[in-house]
């Protein structure tokens, strides 16, 4: 049905524009990714104040798909880097990461525990050309996870509510 006739648009319309069909341009950009080589490695770091990190909960954070908190050391101690941990200043963290872009997956992570101050002074020293994220950007991504935060929260009433009957 439907989906067929979206297919065949998309080749025809390739045809007459003589461009690649997008669905031999996204199948040969799946295979060219699934064809890199994946590296695993953990990185150490930490929580500093003022960080994004700070205060939020594990769960609450937008952590790329290939990384996974493995610990989280406190003052000496261990606890456990369940869901619901929240990150504290000076907290040690030991992250999994299987990334193909080792500096790009590290570079996302120091975003997360570093605060902005941060990478706003190491804007004025990198090369140009280097990416750094603009103060809009932190703020809309902040922005998406406090509204993640709200509706999971509600969600999580509302579940407590369907239990309590």
């Amino acid at each position: 049905g439907p989906v067929i006739l979206g297919v065949a648009i998309g080749y025809i319309l390739g045809y007459v524009f003589r461009t690649q069909p997008i669905y031999d341009a996204l199948l040969e950009d799946m295979i060219e990714t699934q064809d890199r080589k994946k590296l695993f490695f953990t990185y150490k770091t930490k929580v500093c104040g003022g960080a994004y990190a700070e205060g939020h909960t594990i769960r609450n954070i937008l952590w790329a798909d290939n990384v996974q908190v493995a610990s989280i050391s406190r003052g000496g101690q261990i606890v456990l880097p369940v869901s619901d941990a929240k990150l504290m200043d000076g907290d040690e963290l030991v992250i999994e990461v299987e990334t193909d872009d080792e500096n790009n997956s590290v570079r996302c992570i120091e975003e997360i525990v570093k605060p902005y101050s941060h990478f706003k002074k190491r804007e004025h020293t990198e090369a140009p050309g280097s990416e750094t994220f603009s103060e809009p950007i932190l703020e809309a991504a902040a922005d998406v996870t406090r509204e993640f935060s709200k509706d999971k929260s509600i969600a999580d009433e509302n579940q407590d509510d369907a239990t309590d009957v």
